[in-house]
C-alpha cells in the first residue's frame, strides 16, 4: 500500500511539474515595431508630429517624431513606433494617424516584427472612429485603402509620352504612359511641376519592364519579397512635384498568389545601393498598388517576406537588430528537456514496481 501511495504522489507531483513548465515555457507576445519615413500633404512631417497607431478603434502605440521626415530607425537604440496588442488582435489591422490625420498606410499586427514601413496622409483626412475597449466581438470588415482619382486620359500611351509644360515646368495637360506589359502606370496630373535632373522642363516620360539583368540585387532584405515586377521609369533624375502616381495593375491569378495586404513599392538607391520604400497605397477591389513618385529610378513591387511557419510571425528567429525573438532557434529548450527525463524516470519506476508486485 506505501508503494502505491508513493507512486501516486509522484504521479501528482508529475503533473505539476509539467504544469508549471507549460506555463513558464508558455511564448510572451512581444510588441511590433515599425520605422520609416512620413510626409503630410507629400511634404517631410516635421519634427513634433505625433504618429498614433490603433486596432480596431483602439490606441495600442504611439510616438512622436524629434526628427523632420522620419520616424523611429533600424539601430537597437533607437525609438521605434511600437504597437502592443495581446493574442486577441493578431491578424488585425492596424491603422494610423499623424497629428490626427489617417494615413493612407495600413499594417497587419504580427507581434515580433520590426519593419519599415513609409507613412503618408493629407490634412483633413480623419481617423473615423472612436476609443474603446480591445478584444471581443465581432471581426471588423478589412481596412480598404484606395487610391486617389487623379483625372488622366482614358487610354494611357504604351512606353513613352510627351509632355505639354509651361516655360516654368508645369504641366498644363494631364497625361499617362502604360509599360507594354500593361501591368504598371505612370499617371501626371495638371498642374505637375515637372523637371529634368537639370532643372529644366521635362520634355517627356518614359516607362517599360526591367530585364532581369537590370533588376538591383534584391536578396538579403529584411522583411520584404520580391514580387517579380520591377520597371525603369525616365528619364533618370527626373522630379515631381507634388508626387505622381505609378500604379501596378495585377492579373487576378497573380494577385491571389501573392500577399495583397502586404503590398509595398519600394525604390532602388544607386547611392545607398538599397530599396527604399515609397509611399503606397493598395485598392483591394481593383487588385492595384499605388505609390506616390517625387522622382524617376528604378521601382519594384515587393511584399511582405514570409515566415517560417507561414503567416505566424512570432515563428521569427532574429530580428533587424540581430537579437533572438521567442518562438525562435534561441527559445529555451531546458525546462523541456527536463520534463522528459521527469517523466521517463517516472514511468520507469512504476514499470520496476508493477513487475515486483507480480513476482
Amino acid at each position: 500500500m506505501k508503494s502505491r501511495t508513493a507512486i501516486t504522489v509522484l504521479i501528482v507531483m508529475m503533473a505539476a511539474l509539467v504544469g508549471s513548465a507549460a506555463a513558464a515555457n508558455e511564448t510572451p507576445i512581444v510588441p511590433q515595431e515599425f520605422s520609416g519615413t512620413v510626409t503630410i500633404n507629400g511634404n517631410p512631417a516635421p519634427a513634433g508630429t505625433v504618429i498614433e497607431a490603433s486596432i480596431a478603434g483602439t490606441l495600442y502605440g504611439t510616438l512622436t517624431t524629434d526628427t523632420k521626415g522620419v520616424y523611429g530607425g533600424v539601430e537597437k537604440n533607437d525609438d521605434r513606433l511600437v504597437v502592443k496588442g495581446g493574442g486577441d488582435v493578431i491578424g488585425r489591422t492596424i491603422t494610423f494617424t499623424l497629428n490626427g490625420n489617417k494615413a493612407a498606410q495600413t499594417a497587419v499586427f504580427k507581434p515580433g516584427k520590426l519593419g519599415n514601413l513609409a507613412l503618408s496622409a493629407k490634412t483633413g483626412s480623419t481617423s473615423g472612429g472612436g476609443g474603446g475597449g480591445g478584444g471581443g466581438g465581432s471581426e471588423p470588415a478589412p481596412v480598404k485603402t484606395v487610391a486617389p482619382s487623379v483625372e488622366s486620359p482614358a487610354s494611357p500611351i504604351v512606353g513613352s509620352t510627351n509632355l505639354t509644360t509651361s516655360d516654368e515646368g508645369i504641366v498644363d495637360e494631364p497625361v499617362a504612359v502604360v509599360s507594354s506589359d500593361r501591368i504598371a502606370t505612370l499617371t501626371v496630373p495638371e498642374g505637375t511641376a515637372a523637371h529634368a535632373s537639370n532643372g529644366t522642363p521635362l520634355p517627356e516620360i518614359t516607362i517599360r519592364p526591367a530585364l532581369s539583368y537590370e533588376v538591383p540585387e534584391t536578396g538579403g532584405m529584411t522583411g520584404f519579397a520580391f514580387a517579380g515586377y520591377a520597371y525603369l521609369c525616365g528619364p533618370a533624375g527626373a522630379t515631381f512635384d507634388p508626387a505622381i502616381t505609378l500604379t501596378f495593375a495585377l492579373p487576378a491569378e497573380k494577385w491571389k498568389n501573392l500577399k495583397g495586404d502586404e503590398f509595398t513599392v519600394q525604390w532602388y538607391n544607386a547611392d545607398t545601393g538599397r530599396w527604399e520604400e515609397v509611399p503606397t497605397t493598395v485598392d483591394y477591389e481593383n487588385m492595384t498598388v499605388t505609390a506616390e513618385v517625387s522622382h524617376f529610378s528604378t521601382f519594384g513591387l515587393f511584399t511582405s517576406a514570409p515566415t517560417d511557419d507561414g503567416d505566424h510571425p512570432a515563428a521569427q528567429v532574429t530580428d533587424q537588430t540581430g537579437e533572438d525573438t521567442p518562438g525562435g532557434e534561441g527559445a529555451d529548450l531546458t525546462i523541456p528537456i527536463i520534463v522528459i527525463v521527469l517523466v521517463m524516470i517516472a514511468l520507469v519506476g512504476a514499470g520496476i514496481y508493477m513487475k515486483k508486485k507480480k513476482e
